[in-house]
C-alpha cells in the first residue's frame, strides 16, 4: 500500500491546484511526456473531457492515444472493473485511437485487466497499457526531481536493483465466437485439439530494473516481447496456431516463458496443455452436420433447427459445426453464439440478437448514444428502434430490469420486427448465429424470439442454426430431426474399441438400457476399453454406469457436494469469483459436468440437465453448511442480498420471518424504482410462503397489491385481477384502508375494459363509492384517486349503456370533484373519457372536450395522457372530414417512441378504420394485421369486438362475435349491422340517431 502524501497545493500552468486528484492526473502527464517524449500529451479539462484525462494526437497521421486516469484514497484496495466503463464505451467510437493508457494510484486486479481486455477484444485498437501505483511509484523514486515537486515526504516504496519479470494472470483463453472470448480454466483439458488456431496464450507480466535494457520474453522458442519496457503492466499473447508444435493427443505440452538477461535464460513460468478428442458422430449426427454444413457453403441463407428429444446430443452438435466454422472463418463471415439457459435475463441475449442484426453491435454496455452515433455515421435508415426507444432498453439493460426490457421488445417487435433486417445490405460480411436451448426460454421471451424468426429475411447475409425439442413451421426453416442411436449402431461402436467381439447388446445390457443417449454412449465406451470379457462389461454396466444413467434421463442432479446444492437453491446465479474463492477445483468440474453452466459472471444450473428437483433428505443433510455459505453471501455480494434471502426461505421456511422485513423494505424501494422483474420475483417468493409469517398480515396484503401491479406493467393483466380480487377479499371483515380502495378502484377499472360487466357495474361503484365516504369519517383521510377513479367509471358505464341522461349527470359530478379535490388531471380524464363515450352521438363536441382535456395534460406527469389525447384529436377530426392522416401517423410514432404500446396498437385500429372510410382496404387491412399480431393486444374482449367489426368488413364475410352483457346497446345495433350489411362496398361511421343501408363502423376505437 503506497501512501501518495501529496503537496497541499501545486502550481499547474500559473494556476493553483488543491484537489489530490488533478495532482496525480498532472503526476502521469509528467509520466507520459518522461516514457514517450514523441508524443504530445496534454491534460484535458476537468470536466467534460469526452471520457479521457489526457490525450496525444499525430499532426501527421491523425492517430491518437488516450489517458485515462483514476485516484482513490483507497489504495489498499484494488481499483474497481467498473471505473473505466464509460472510457471503454467512448474509445469505439473514436477511428483513430490506436492506444489506451489505463492509470491508477492503487493496484489494477486481473478481473479489471480481463474485462477491458476482452472489451476491446473486437475493437481496432490493438494496444492497451496499464500503469497501476506500484509502477508510477517505480518512476517516481528513479525520478527526485518529480518527487520533491509533487510530493510532502518521500514514497514509501523501494526500488529492486536487479532486472526482473514477475508474470501476472497468465490465461489460456478460447474464441467462443467472433466476438467473445472465453477462459479455459486452469488444468481443463483444451477441447478439441484440431482447433488450435482458435485459442490464445494471453497474459500480462510487469519488468522493474530493465532501465534501458531491451527485454526478450519468449514462449517455446517464439518470440513475445522485444523492445525496452517501462515498469508498467505489459500484455502479451500468442495464438497456439504460431508455435512450432505437432499436437498429439496422447501428450501433454508444456508451455514455457522465459526472457534472456546477459545470454542466459531466466524462466518466468510453466503452463501445461491437455487435448481432447471432439468425440465420435454417429449416423444421424453425422448427416446433419454434412446437411447444416454444405447449406452454409453453399450460402443458402435459411434457418436450420436441429430439434429431437432430451440427451440425443444436439447441443454438442451445434458446438462442434460452430467450431468447424470459427477454424476457416473469413474476413467477410461473423459468428455469433448465443446460449440460453432458462432465466429471464435471456432477454438480454435477444437483445445480443438484435443488435448484431440491426446495429452490428454485441456487447451490451454500450450506450444508447453510441447506436444513435452509429446510426448517424453509418447513415442507417433503421426504424425499427428510434432514439428514445433505445434509451429506454440500454437504461433497463445496464440495470438488468429484464421485465423491462421484455415489455419494450414485445412492444415493439411486433410492429417492426421486419425493420431487424433492413440493414443488412449495409454490411459487407456474412453472419452465422448458433442458437442453443431455445426450448428453454420462457413464454414471453419466446414470443418475442419467435417474431425475430418469423421476419427473417432469406435474402440477406444471415444464417441461422438453432436446437431445441420441437419442429419450427415457419418459411425459411429446415427442420433436421436428431433422434436416439440405434441398437445395431450401438453394437458397431462398443465393438470398434473392445477387445472382445459383442452379437447382441443384451449380451451385456438389460433390454431397456441406457446407451441409446450419444453422451452416455461415448462415456461407457471410454470405461469399458480395456475390460477384456463381456461378463466384466455387464458387471461394469450394472454396478457402476446404471445408477448414473438413470440420473441422467430422470434429470436428477447428485448434489454430492455442497457447491451444486447451492447454485441450485440460488436459481438466480452465485457470482463466479465467489465461487471461485470458495473451491476452484469443485467449480471446474461441475462446469466440465455440465451440471452448471457460466454467464456474463454467474453460474446458474443447467435447466436443460436438471429436473429442478431437489430431495428434503439433501435440504436436511446441508442445512448448516446451506445457511453459513449464504449468509457470507449476503455480505460478499451485498446488492443482491435479498435474493439470497429469498432462495434460502423458500428451502428452509424457518428464516422466513427473520428476512420477511429486509425484504418488503427492499421490495419497496425497487417498487419506486419501477424495478418490476425484481418485484415480481421477490414478492412472488414470499407469497410461496406465507403460511409461516406471523407479523403484520397487512403487509402481506401489500405485497399482493407491489406483485399485481407489477403484473399489470408486465401485461399480466389476468394474475393482476386475481390478485386485486384476493386483496378485497381479505377486507370484508375488517376496517378498510387505502390499500384496499386502491385496489378496489383497480378491480372496478378491470370491470369496466372486461367489456362484460356494464348492466351490473352501477351497483358495485355506487357501493365502492359509500364505503370510501363511510371510512373517510372514520379513519385518517383517505386517497382521492380511487374515489374519483370510481366516479369516473360511473360516468363512462353509462355511456357505454347509452343512457346519456345519467352519463351527463355524472359528467357533471366528476367536474365537480375534481375542483373540490384540486385534480386538474382528474379534470382532463372526465373531459376525455366522456368524448370518447360520445363519437357515436356527437363527433363536434366530442372534439371541443378532447381540447379541453388536452389543456389539462400539460403536466409532466400526464405526458402519456397528452400523446393518448393527441391521437384521439387527430382521429376525431379525421372522422369529421377536415383532418390530415400524416398528423395521426405523427402522433402514433409519438406513442411509439414513448412505449405506450397499447394505445400504439389502438391507433392502429383507428388508421384501419380511416382507409376503410377512405376505400384504400389494402392500407386497412395491413393495420388490422399490425394490430392483431401484437400479444399486447390478446384476451381484450373490447378489441375482439373491435377486429370482429373492422375484419367482416375487409374480409367479406362475418367474423363471429357474440356478448350478451351488450344487449340492448348501441354495440349490439353495430353487431347485427355487420351481419347484415358485411357484402357492403362501402362504410360509414356509425351515429345513434341516424340509420344508413352502409356497413356501420363504430367510431369507438379506443
Amino acid at each position: 500500500m503506497i501512501n501518495w502524501n501529496f503537496r497541499e497545493k501545486i502550481i499547474y500552468h500559473e494556476e493553483e491546484i488543491i484537489q489530490d486528484s488533478r495532482k496525480f492526473e498532472i503526476l502521469v502527464e509528467a509520466y507520459l511526456k518522461d516514457q514517450y517524449p514523441l508524443e504530445n500529451w496534454k491534460l484535458t479539462k476537468a470536466t467534460r473531457d469526452g471520457n479521457k484525462d489526457l490525450e496525444s494526437v499525430c499532426e501527421f497521421s491523425g492517430t491518437s492515444m488516450w489517458a485515462e486516469v483514476k485516484y482513490t484514497i483507497h489504495t489498499d484496495k484494488n481499483i474497481s472493473s467498473r471505473k473505466y466503463d464509460s472510457t471503454l464505451v467512448s474509445s469505439i467510437f473514436e477511428k483513430n485511437l490506436i492506444k489506451i493508457f489505463f492509470i491508477s494510484n492503487t493496484s489494477m486486479g486481473s478481473n479489471l485487466i480481463d474485462r477491458i481486455k476482452k472489451f476491446y477484444y473486437i475493437s481496432t485498437i490493438k494496444k492497451i497499457a496499464f500503469v497501476d501505483g506500484y509502477a508510477l511509484a517505480y518512476w517516481v523514486k528513479r525520478n527526485s526531481g518529480i518527487e520533491e515537486k509533487f510530493f510532502q515526504s518521500p514514497l514509501n516504496y523501494s526500488i529492486s536493483k536487479k532486472p526482473r519479470v514477475r508474470l501476472r494472470s497468465v490465461l489460456l483463453l478460447c474464441k467462443s465466437d467472433s466476438y467473445t472470448i472465453d477462459c479455459v480454466l486452469d488444468e481443463a483439458e483444451v477441447y478439441p485439439l484440431y482447433l488450435s488456431k482458435n485459442y490464445v496464450l494471453e497474459g500480462e507480466f510487469v519488468a522493474h530494473g530493465f532501465h534501458d535494457i531491451p527485454l526478450s520474453l519468449y514462449c517455446n522458442g517464439k518470440l513475445l516481447y522485444n523492445e525496452t519496457v517501462a515498469p508498467e503492466i505489459t500484455t502479451f499473447s500468442l495464438n497456439l496456431s504460431e508455435l512450432d508444435e505437432t499436437f498429439n493427443i496422447n501428450t501433454e505440452y508444456s508451455l514455457d516463458l522465459y526472457y534472456i538477461l546477459n545470454n542466459k535464460r531466466i524462466d518466468c513460468g510453466n503452463y501445461k496443455l491437455r487435448f481432447s478428442f471432439t468425440g465420435k458422430y454417429f449416423t444421424n449426427q453425422i448427416q446433419c452436420y454434412q446437411q447444416i454444413k454444405n447449406g452454409i457453403k453453399a450460402s443458402y441463407k435459411k434457418i436450420y433447427n436441429i430439434y429431437g428429444p432430451h440427451g440425443t446430443g444436439k447441443s454438442w452438435l451445434l458446438r462442434n459445426i460452430k467450431n468447424d466454422q470459427l477454424k476457416k472463418i473469413t474476413d467477410q463471415q461473423k459468428i455469433i453464439y448465443i446460449n440460453f439457459n432458462g432465466q429471464m435475463s435471456d432477454v438480454a441475449d435477444i437483445c445480443r440478437l438484435i443488435f448484431t442484426l440491426a446495429f452490428n453491435f454485441y456487447d451490451l454496455s454500450i450506450s444508447a448514444d453510441a447506436i444513435n452515433c452509429y446510426c448517424h455515421e453509418k447513415n442507417i435508415a433503421n426504424s425499427f428502434y428510434n432514439h428514445k426507444n433505445i434509451e429506454c432498453l440500454i437504461h433497463a439493460l445496464h440495470n438488468e430490469d429484464y421485465s423491462t426490457i421484455q415489455n419494450i421488445l414485445v412492444g415493439s417487435i411486433f410492429s417492426r420486427t421486419e425493420r431487424i433486417f433492413e440493414t443488412q445490405s449495409s454490411f459487407a460480411y456474412e453472419r452465422i448465429y448458433f442458437i442453443d436451448h431455445i426450448n428453454l426460454l420462457n413464454e414471453t421471451n419466446y414470443y418475442i424470439f419467435e417474431a425475430i424468426v418469423k421476419a427473417f429475411d432469406p435474402l440477406q447475409n444471415v444464417v441461422f442454426v438453432l436446437t431445441g425439442r420441437k419442429e419450427i413451421s415457419y418459411p425459411n426453416v429446415e427442420n433436421i430431426v436428431l433422434g436416439y442411436i440405434g441398437n445395431n449402431e450401438i453394437i458397431d461402436s462398443i465393438n470398434e474399441d473392445i477387445a472382445v467381439a459383442i452379437d447382441n447388446l443384451n449380451e451385456i445390457v438389460p433390454t431397456k438400457h441406457y446407451l441409446k443417449y450419444p453422451g452416455l454412449l461415448q462415456l461407457f465406451i471410454k470405461e469399458i476399453v480395456n475390460f477384456k470379457s463381456l461378463g466384466e462389461i455387464k458387471q461394469f454396466y450394472i454396478n457402476n454406469f446404471l445408477h448414473d444413467a438413470v440420473q441422467y434421463e430422470k434429470g436428477f442432479f447428485p448434489f454430492d457436494n455442497i457447491m451444486l446444492l447451492l447454485i441450485c437453491i440460488m436459481k438466480e446465479g452465485i457470482p463466479f469469483e465467489l465461487l471461485q474463492k470458495m473451491n476452484f477445483d469443485q467449480l471446474k468440474k461441475l462446469l466440465n459436468k455440465e451440471v452448471v453452466v457460466q454467464k456474463k459472471g454467474y453460474v446458474y444450473p443447467n435447466f436443460e440437465r436438471w429436473n429442478k428437483d431437489i430431495p428434503s433428505k439433501i435440504i436436511d443433510k446441508y442445512k448448516k453448511s446451506v445457511v453459513l455459505h449464504f449468509q457470507k453471501f449476503m455480505v460478499q455480494d451485498s446488492t443482491r442480498k435479498e435474493f439470497y434471502q429469498c432462495s434460502l426461505m423458500q428451502y428452509y421456511p424457518q428464516y422466513y420471518n427473520e428476512y420477511f422485513d429486509s425484504i418488503f423494505n427492499f421490495i419497496r424501494e425497487e417498487f419506486k424504482k419501477n424495478k418490476y422483474s425484481k418485484v415480481v420475483f421477490l414478492c412472488e417468493s414470499l407469497i410461496k410462503r406465507t403460511a409461516y409469517y406471523t407479523g403484520n398480515h397487512k403487509k402481506l396484503d401489500t405485497i399482493k397489491y407491489f406483485l399485481a401491479f407489477s403484473y399489470m406493467h408486465c401485461d399480466a393483466s389476468k394474475r393482476a385481477q386475481e390478485l386485486f380480487g384476493e386483496i378485497t377479499q381479505n377486507y370484508q371483515m375488517k376496517l378498510k384502508d387505502n390499500l384496499y380502495f386502491e385496489a378496489e378502484s383497480q378491480v372496478i377499472d378491470a370491470k369496466y375494459w372486461n367489456f362484460t360487466d356494464f348492466k351490473v357495474l352501477p351497483k358495485y361503484i355506487n357501493t365502492f363509492r359509500k364505503n370510501w365516504k363511510d371510512s373517510e369519517n372514520n379513519i385518517l383521510p383517505l386517497k382521492t384517486r380511487p374515489y374519483l377513479t370510481a366516479t369516473n367509471r360511473m360516468m363512462v358505464t353509462y355511456l357505454a349503456l347509452d343512457n346519456i341522461k345519467l352519463a351527463n349527470r355524472w359528467l357533471k359530478k366528476n367536474i365537480r370533484l375534481a375542483k373540490e379535490f384540486n385534480a386538474k388531471e382528474h379534470l382532463g380524464y372526465t373531459y376525455m373519457d366522456y368524448a370518447k363515450g360520445i363519437y357515436h352521438l356527437n363527433l363536434e363536441s366530442a372534439l371541443k372536450y378532447l381540447e379541453l382535456a388536452d389543456v389539462c395534460f400539460e403536466l409532466p406527469s400526464e405526458y402519456r395522457r397528452h400523446l393518448d389525447c393527441q391521437c384521439e384529436i387527430q382521429y376525431v377530426k379525421l372522422l369529421l372530414g377536415r383532418g390530415n392522416i400524416s398528423q395521426l401517423l405523427l402522433a402514433q410514432e409519438a406513442l411509439f417512441e414513448n412505449q405506450y404500446w397499447i394505445q400504439y396498437y389502438k391507433c392502429h385500429l383507428k388508421l384501419a378504420v380511416i382507409y376503410i372510410l377512405k376505400g384504400k382496404r389494402k392500407e386497412a387491412l395491413q393495420h388490422l394485421l399490425e394490430a392483431e399480431a401484437a400479444t399486447t393486444m390478446k384476451n381484450s374482449e373490447r378489441i375482439k369486438y373491435l377486429c370482429s367489426m373492422i375484419g367482416t368488413f375487409l374480409y367479406k364475410e362475418p367474423l363471429p362475435y357474440t356478448n350478451s352483457a351488450l344487449d340492448g346497446t348501441s354495440y349490439q345495433k353495430i353487431i347485427e349491422n355487420m351481419h347484415l350489411n358485411f357484402k357492403q362496398t362501402s362504410a360509414t361511421v356509425y351515429n345513434i340517431k341516424k340509420d344508413s343501408p352502409l356497413y356501420n363502423l363504430d367510431p369507438r376505437v379506443w
